[in-house]
């Protein structure tokens, strides 16, 4: 469920990315709001532990071969270029991973949750993607809020 979270991306191609690549919205905290419109507090985890949740969705990830695929979730205090200087919240690594034929990662599937770190950021939220080799096809849903269960 995608109530009370802050969707940073949905159903978003991650192809043909091999350097720190933006993927989807920056999310901007002091007017943030969740999809009813209302407003969220800046402040992360005060409204519970809040964490980075990232999902294959509508296209599994497939290349020929394997890949590292780095996700790295990034504060900035500009809406121009949070990833590329931004600071780093928190960073997922698929490792040496074989996509060939899009079984490892499927649809559906859970890349990662992640916690952030308690402390209040600075007002801008970015998600960078980076791959070793290129993943030919595949796209993400990721968002902020509560701890994804898989299968809801």
């Amino acid at each position: 469920m995608m109530d009370n979270n802050m969707v940073i991306c949905e159903s978003t191609a991650i192809t043909s990315i091999t350097t720190v690549t933006q993927v989807g919205d920056t999310l901007y905290f002091p007017q943030d709001k969740d999809h009813k419109g209302t407003s969220v507090n800046p402040r992360l985890n005060v409204n519970g532990r809040t964490c980075l949740n990232i999902v294959v969705e509508d296209a599994a990830l497939t290349r020929a071969g394997a890949t590292t695929i780095t996700f790295s979730l990034y504060e900035h205090t500009s809406a121009t270029t949070p990833v590329s200087s931004g600071t780093e919240l928190c960073e997922f690594v698929i490792s040496a991973v074989d996509l060939t034929g899009g079984t490892a990662y499927p649809d559906g599937t859970k890349i990662c949750t992640l916690p952030l770190p308690i402390k209040q950021c600075k007002p801008y939220i970015a998600l960078g993607v980076t791959c070793d080799s290129a993943v030919d096809a595949g796209k993400i849903t990721a968002w902020l809020g509560p701890a994804h269960q898989e299968g809801t």
